[in-house]
């Protein structure tokens, strides 16, 4: 927790003892508040006694614990709560579902993943779009992007999301012509691309060591007047990257040098990532 959040949290303390004060603390309502403010500080310790506490769990309980788990990199600890819900007769909603799919794709679940859709068919949220996303998200992270271009071809409607995550899916599984192509189809069709959807491309560039590509990609966001797609930290370091996996390490390192923005270990150790490949000691 940073140490901004403190005097949030010392604030978030003091209610806690207000309903302790006042006999509130075993009401459902109000304990399962005091876990999403102690999960939203990442007191996950906290967050956990509250709920092992709880004399009556409702699915918003549920939720926010696996959730917090998912954000929090406990993918494994996530399904096994998600399972325990199942025991206790608590019926999922489109919130558990996603983040019960999102911890498979951490974990590279595919089998998990496709029942625990079945479980979001079997409850008719199967067609929720954010449900549909997750599941997506789930093949890519498991490396089937086939069966995840299947699942894009199918949905009834797509929205930015839906883009991002089947570009970045090819990107990071090496895919670098569909993703252009599909970056490409998806401006065609009208939806207009955001920060995160040029972080798939520009990802793809580097993965196949494009760089003029990659340069116009960039320019383009520098250019563009968008605040929406201007250049962030990440996309910078993508390009580091790509100079720097292409053995244009001086030239990367000049990039550097220019940068408009504070510069951060993201960056840096693009730069240093590539040195070793490259064994330049000296720049390294």
């Amino acid at each position: 927790m940073c140490h901004a959040q403190l005097p949030e949290l010392w604030a978030g303390g003091a209610v806690h003892v207000h309903v302790v004060k006042y006999g509130l603390e075993f009401v459902s309502m109000v304990r399962t508040e005091l876990i999403i403010m102690y999960v939203k500080f990442g007191e996950m310790g906290l967050a956990e006694f509250l709920f092992g506490s709880m004399v009556e769990r409702d699915v918003v309980a549920w939720n926010a614990l696996i959730a917090a788990c998912v954000q929090n990199g406990l993918a494994s600890k996530a399904l096994g709560l998600f399972h325990q819900m199942s025991l206790a007769g608590i019926k999922p909603d489109a919130v558990t579902i996603v983040s019960a799919l999102l911890a498979c794709g951490q974990l590279g679940c595919l089998e998990i993943g496709e029942e625990t859709y079945g479980v979001a068919r079997k409850e008719g949220i199967d067609c929720n779009i954010i449900v549909e996303n997750a599941w997506l998200d789930m093949y890519v992270k498991c490396g089937n992007t086939d069966m995840a271009r299947t699942l894009f071809n199918k949905m009834p409607q797509r929205n930015v999301i839906s883009w991002i995550t089947m570009i970045l899916g090819y990107a990071i599984n090496g895919k670098t012509d569909k993703a252009l192509a599909l970056f490409s189809r998806m401006k065609n069709e009208g939806v207009q691309p955001n920060y995160v959807t040029y972080l798939g491309v520009l990802s793809a560039c580097s993965h196949a060591g494009l760089i003029n590509e990659g340069w116009a990609y960039f320019n383009h966001m520098a250019q563009s007047g968008h605040k929406n797609i201007q250049p962030r930290k990440e996309h910078y370091a993508c390009m580091v990257d790509l100079l720097g996996r292409s053995g244009h390490l001086e030239e990367a390192y000049n990039f550097i040098k220019s940068m408009p923005i504070e510069l951060d270990a993201g960056v840096w150790g693009a730069l240093l990532g590539t040195c070793a490949i490259h064994h330049d000691v000296k720049l390294g």
